[in-house]
């Protein structure tokens, strides 16, 4: 059974609660993407016929939409943040009843300071990692299949062009997994190393200071300071070349959308009201992209 999958009994007691925060994700995305398709209706209808009567209904409208939408996503949140909050209550809970039923001959085998990151950093790395990771997986690509659904709708040839790079951008997170997998489990050893040093240290305090070992075990700290620094140092590198490089396969997509449909509106295929709706969803497009490349982080 793989580690997540254990996790599912923790999170049957809330199902009906992660069932209604789906819900209001699937009602408030529609909401919170509807704004653009209202600049396209106010450049090509209301400025273009023109009709000037138009324009308060299709700002109140826009609004009153979005509003909806941000009340919705805040409910969500707040039920899935008290959901979370129970779920790593119930979870430190077992972990701590898991270790207090252990043989003293586990201890004796084990370092303390491991034990406490097992019940304390790694609980709340798996909260982030079941609620926080899962849900914005499923809104960003909810979002994304929207948005894309949209622009190929608006124009067909232009929306599956803005779509290709995409195929990099896959690229990209893959080439990257298969870089890091190994750096985040080294960081995840060095906190450990860093976690007991400091825990020995603090326990063993009256020692250190009654045979003047200060400055030696000072050093000793620092070294596994610097080893933990060291291994952050790689991923930071790894993730601004990955994330630049997400960043960049984005701007090739906006500057391929804004020439071509540049190109359609001069032929006259296009409108510029389209265009400008297009405008406001490259962004909605790319950064589900962007937030999903973050959580595979997570991951």
């Amino acid at each position: 059974m793989s580690p997540l999958r254990r996790l599912i009994p923790y999170l049957l007691p809330y199902k009906w609660s992660i069932v209604l925060a789906g819900v209001l994700l699937l009602l408030s995305i529609p909401c919170t993407l509807f704004h653009p398709l209202v600049w396209k209706f106010a450049v090509d209808v209301i400025i273009a016929e023109p009709r000037p009567d138009l324009l308060l209904p299709a700002i109140l409208v826009m609004i009153g939409v979005h509003a909806l939408g941000q009340l919705l996503g805040a409910f969500r949140s707040y039920i899935l943040g008290k959901v979370g909050q129970q779920f790593i209550f119930d979870l430190r809970n077992a972990v701590y009843r898991k270790i207090q039923g252990q043989s003293l001959n586990y201890f004796r085998n084990q370092r303390q300071g491991d034990i406490i990151s097992r019940a304390i950093n790694d609980i709340d790395a798996l909260r982030d990692v079941v609620i926080n990771g899962v849900d914005n997986i499923i809104a960003n690509l909810f979002s994304f299949v929207f948005v894309a659904g949209i622009i190929v709708s608006l124009h067909v040839t232009i929306g599956l062009i803005t779509l290709i790079p995409i195929l990099a951008v896959g690229f990209i997170i893959y080439f990257f997994n298969a870089q890091v997998k190994g750096l985040y489990k080294r960081i995840r050893e060095r906190l450990g190393d860093l976690t007991v040093k400091l825990q020995e240290n603090i326990s063993g305090m009256h020692v250190i200071k009654s045979f003047a070992r200060d400055h030696y075990e000072e050093k000793r700290f620092e070294e596994e300071s610097e080893a933990y620094r060291k291994e952050n140092v790689n991923v930071v590198i790894a993730q601004t070349v990955y994330s630049s490089s997400v960043m960049f396969v984005g701007f090739f997509s906006n500057v391929a959308m804004i020439g071509l449909g540049t190109y359609y509106i001069l032929n006259g295929n296009f409108t510029v009201g389209g265009l400008m709706a297009y405008r406001g969803y490259w962004w909605q497009l790319y950064s589900p992209v962007h937030t999903i490349a973050q959580i595979n982080e997570m991951f």
